[in-house]
């Protein structure tokens, strides 16, 4: 399978107003983080690689499996239970388990009775039971406490492509690249101890 992620020039407006303004990057396999203050264009340069949103110039090249965590869990998730959540798109029951275990989550709980925090984990564990190539994750470690952005942090590194959308640097990424003004001005390697998300 190829792992290439390949962004060039991509531009995106609403309406009137330009938020992507020729963002370009290239990355293999690994975990990377694009981050950048709010309203930056960090969300929508992730749904256009997922392919939610169309971009308005430019190419983009993301592996045909990928899969994208939303900011806020409430927009994925559908049914009663934890078991038939992830079971939509798990790609078998043995990888249903296994992510179900890596986000510490009961199978029989209702989702209606899951915090945020844990539906934030169910969207995570529904990402990771459909063993994408590439994982786009929006605000990963909202509302986790540390056991759940360890839990979180830890199920990621088994998955051969992540690029995370975030407000600061992340400690683990083998890059970090700011967005800025609508395109990417920078990236470096392991965030420095004063920046660690």
């Amino acid at each position: 399978m190829n792992y290439e992620i390949s962004i060039d020039d991509v531009r995106f407006s609403y309406d009137d107003r330009e938020v992507l303004s020729g963002a370009s990057f290239r990355l293999g396999r690994g975990i990377a983080a694009v981050y950048g203050d709010n309203g930056c264009g960090k969300t929508t340069l992730g749904k256009i690689m997922a392919g939610i949103l169309k971009p308005t110039a430019g190419a983009v090249r993301v592996p045909s499996s990928t899969t994208y965590v939303f900011q806020n869990p409430n927009h994925q998730l559908f049914e009663e239970t934890v078991r038939e959540e992830v079971g939509l798109g798990a790609v078998s029951t043995a990888a249903a388990k296994r992510a179900l275990e890596s986000m510490l989550l009961d199978p029989r709980r209702d989702c209606a009775t899951l915090s945020y925090g844990e539906r934030k984990r169910l969207a995570f564990c529904c990402a990771l039971a459909s063993e994408p190539a590439l994982l786009i994750a929006d605000e990963p470690f909202a509302s986790q406490d540390l056991f759940g952005r360890q839990a979180i942090a830890k199920a990621l590194r088994r998955v051969p492509s992540v690029i995370l959308l975030t407000h600061n640097p992340v400690s683990f990424a083998a890059k970090n690249m700011r967005l800025h003004r609508g395109k990417i001005i920078g990236g470096c390697g392991i965030a420095r101890k004063s920046e660690r998300t």
